[in-house]
């Protein structure tokens, strides 16, 4: 799905919302932090502040039963404690599980998502700083 106009949600208006603020300092040129949701629901969207402009939408993926992965430390982002975010996830009903037919064939989830007695997924799991560490290899022949 391609975003919205500027200022206007679309079906983005209806989403599960979490507010997501960062805290913590320079880090070592060495290390990489990356922001690690689990969720449940069809799909989220992670937006910079709590603007709902296209233009702050930060990362967007499709829920397949793996994490989302937001890295802090790419170029242009500095991580530091006034970083917020606005996560945004819409509901999965259980007719679009796996083996359910689509035009393209039936959904199949790494793993699958926790529906409630309603039959809908929604919900954040989790919210993890990841941090990796990068390091230099240099192969000689």
């Amino acid at each position: 799905m391609a975003p919205s106009a500027d200022g206007v949600l679309g079906e983005f208006a209806d989403a599960q919302v979490y507010s997501i603020t960062t805290s913590g300092g320079p880090l070592p040129s060495n290390m990489e932090v990356r922001l690690r949701f689990i969720y449940d629901g069809d799909c989220a969207r992670l937006y910079t502040g709590e603007s709902t402009d296209r233009l702050s939408i930060a990362a967007d993926h499709f829920f397949n039963g793996h994490y989302m992965e937001f890295p802090l430390t790419r170029e242009g982002w500095g991580m530091n404690a006034s970083d917020s975010f606005t996560l945004r996830i819409l509901p999965l009903a259980k007719n679009a599980a796996a083996g359910s037919p689509f035009p393209w064939g039936p959904v199949l989830f790494q793993q699958p998502p926790a529906f409630n007695a309603s039959g809908v997924a929604i919900g954040l799991r989790s919210v993890e700083a990841v941090h990796v560490v990068k390091l230099t290899l240099i192969a000689q022949a």
